[in-house]
């Protein structure tokens, strides 16, 4: 398996919402509030996500990741042992349970893979910077 292990958390999760985002919620979803920490989804595009954004992301469902883990605007972050990673998801393996993911800026890491276990996967639906 081809990957690049984090050696820092790329955002880190809040536990204020200072109610920026509560018009954008839908009730009955499971909402959090994670800051990028990094430049690693930030390749100087339109939708990109810059250090210090903060960004308002839905948990998905593990039932829905085969149809729900498509590219988006703004990515996704994934809570997996213990990190926190915000990347594009690029692949998901439903049968080995394997996401690929990647950053758009091309400096800060290359190509992911991690074992979809013990994980939380949030997309990205809004951002505030």
């Amino acid at each position: 398996m081809n990957s690049t292990p984090a050696t820092s958390n790329e955002a880190r999760s809040l536990n204020y919402d200072s109610g920026v985002f509560d018009q954008f919620k839908e009730p009955g979803r499971n909402y959090q509030i994670f800051e990028a920490t990094t430049e690693g989804m930030n390749a100087a595009a339109l939708y990109d996500v810059k250090q210090k954004d903060l960004m308002l992301c839905r948990e998905l469902n593990p039932a829905d990741w085969e149809k729900e883990l498509k590219k988006n605007k703004r990515g996704f972050v994934i809570v997996a042992n213990n990190q926190i990673f915000h990347r594009d998801i690029t692949g998901y393996d439903p049968v080995k349970k394997i996401i690929s993911c990647e950053s758009r800026n091309k400096e800060k890491s290359g190509i992911l893979q991690l074992k979809l276990e013990y994980t939380q996967i949030f997309e990205v639906e809004k951002v505030s910077g």
